[in-house]
């Protein structure tokens, strides 16, 4: 099963920062979600918008007996415990992959 995330909280960002925020996230979610990464798999992928232009977001490759709904409230409750400012300051620590190649 496969299935997209798109955190609201941040969604003022450029796609570089979004990316390196995205990342930065990837790296706090597996201590708030027990057994996520039995769960699913998370990648950084680019979304197209119909509206046109692309975004990126979080592509989940759910294993068959994982509730979907309930994985991506965990996702979304996680993520709302930080605010945008941690989340900015954390991302300029880790390595991230740019959003040209992401896209790509």
């Amino acid at each position: 099963m496969y299935s997209i995330i798109e955190p609201k909280i941040l969604a003022d960002l450029d796609n570089d920062n979004l990316v390196k925020c995205l990342e930065y996230i990837k790296t706090l979610l597996p201590k708030a979600i027990v057994d996520l990464s039995e769960k699913c798999e998370i990648k950084i992928i680019a979304v197209s918008s119909p509206h046109g232009g692309q975004y990126p977001a979080y592509g989940l490759i759910v294993k068959d007996n994982v509730d979907l709904d309930k994985l991506q409230d965990e996702i979304d409750n996680s993520i709302s415990q930080y605010s945008v400012a941690d989340i900015l300051a954390g991302a300029k620590t880790i390595d991230y992959i740019n959003w040209d190649t992401i896209k790509a």
